[in-house]
């Protein structure tokens, strides 16, 4: 008898283990990465920096306020008016 690698399909009075270890999905690169995953990695921007969030992370280094930063609801950040 053929021994059975993980992608022959069992017959349904057989057991179905994958035997692969945990990190060896057979994919590479961003196909093994969940979406938020690859949103993060550097990957996701080509390597390039784009020049608004460069100049946005100089501005709040130097201590400048971000008056567009808004909370959950929609209302400014560090609002105190009620709806």
């Amino acid at each position: 008898m053929k021994p059975k690698d993980h992608l022959t399909v069992a017959s349904p009075d057989e057991a179905k283990v994958n035997l692969r270890k945990k990190g060896d999905s057979g994919a590479h690169g961003n196909e093994s990465q969940l979406p938020h995953e690859r949103d993060q990695s550097l990957h996701a921007t080509g390597g390039n920096v784009h020049p608004e969030m460069e100049q946005a992370h100089n501005d709040l280094k130097r201590g400048l306020v971000d008056t567009d930063a808004r909370a959950s609801d929609g209302r400014p950040l560090g609002s105190r008016r009620t709806t």
